[in-house]
């Protein structure tokens, strides 16, 4: 496992971009990284579970903003 600086993702049309503020590691990330699951692409980005704000909006999204929080 490491860390990498990657560059900023845009979104798609009917999509967000979040900047995550909080992020947990749970039991799947750690399967798929100890290479437990079948069909696993890498690199892969573990934690699945965050909050955070939203910094960008596809231009067919219509019922979030830039800055709303959300949790996935």
């Amino acid at each position: 496992m490491s860390i990498e600086v990657v560059a900023d993702p845009a979104p798609a049309p009917d999509g967000i971009v979040v900047a995550p503020d909080a992020c947990g590691i749970c039991g799947t990330d750690l399967h798929i990284i100890d290479g437990e699951f079948d069909g696993t692409r890498y690199p892969i980005i573990p934690g699945h579970e965050f909050a955070g704000a939203i910094v960008a909006v596809g231009h067919e999204v219509s019922d979030l903003r830039v800055g709303d929080v959300v949790a996935v």
